[in-house]
């Protein structure tokens, strides 16, 4: 319950009302780069993601950006999360790559060896428990990337997803629906009081996350040019800049950057005079 401090004048809250206050951002956009013609890699960490990895494959495919490569790096999982990859792989005919680490290794060495080993223009990070619920997330942030020089990460918005709505969008996808048949795997159906209690927690995060997003990021980027960090279930990176920030953590912290990465990254980001900007 930290973020309800969000809810009363702080000085972050405080800030944000000074660059709402501002405007519009008015600077023009100096693209060096045909952000369309950029390629673009997408790497889904997963540890035990079995009732969400085949959604979450599912709505990066229905992306209207070209994409190069999907790699799933699964981390030592204990459920099917591998054998799920496989199967969305067979059933849809899109070659998802498949690394299965037979001891886990966490997050932030998995983002590491990613960026070391892609040669793309833009690496897009997706937690396996994120849709990526507009067919143009990726293309936005991709645009955003590559508008104006500096900027090195770009997120989207965020929202709760009840179990119902996740549910309804594995229906509707037949790939989706066709492994959730065959593994029982996707979202559970839930009790009348599960119902409840998650109806008020999306309630909750709902009204806290649009506001956090409209208002108190929203007017950071218009005062400083850049949030903090960006929000680390879907973003894209631009991948020589993720390269030199994990090369400058890893003689330093190793692989413990924190419990959060994306803080880390956007901190770096920020410092080195880099963008983080907010689709």
């Amino acid at each position: 319950m930290a973020s309800i401090s969000y809810w009363f004048l702080s000085p972050s809250v405080l800030l944000a009302a000074l660059g709402k206050l501002k405007g519009f951002d008015r600077t023009r956009p100096t693209p060096a780069f045909d952000w369309s013609q950029a390629v673009v890699d997408v790497a889904v960490p997963a540890r035990n993601e079995e009732a969400n990895i085949g959604l979450c494959l599912a709505s990066i495919y229905q992306q209207d950006f070209p994409i190069r490569k999907v790699t799933v790096i699964d981390d030592a999982s204990s459920d099917r999360t591998a054998e799920v990859v496989k199967r969305y792989s067979e059933l849809s005919g899109h070659q998802v790559e498949l690394v299965a680490r037979p001891k886990g290794a966490g997050k932030t060495p998995t983002l590491r060896e990613q960026c070391e080993t892609s040669d793309a223009d833009a690496l897009v990070i997706v937690d396996a428990d994120t849709v990526l619920a507009d067919r143009n997330y990726i293309s936005r942030c991709v645009q955003e990337l590559f508008r104006n020089a500096g900027v090195a990460s770009a997120c989207g918005e965020v929202r709760p997803l009840t179990l119902g709505r996740r549910r309804r969008m594995a229906d509707a996808h037949p790939v989706a629906r066709t492994i959730r048949s065959e593994f029982g795997a996707g979202p559970k159906a839930a009790s009348r009081w599960e119902a409840f209690l998650e109806a008020l927690t999306v309630i909750y995060r709902g009204g806290l996350y649009l506001f956090l997003q409209r208002f108190v990021y929203d007017g950071h980027l218009k005062l400083f040019g850049s949030r903090l960090n960006p929000i680390g279930c879907a973003v894209a990176y631009r991948t020589a800049r993720l390269r030199e920030c994990f090369r400058y953590a890893q003689p330093r912290m190793g692989d413990n950057l924190s419990h959060s990465e994306d803080i880390f990254i956007g901190h770096y980001f920020n410092w080195k005079g880099w963008r983080n900007v907010q689709v």
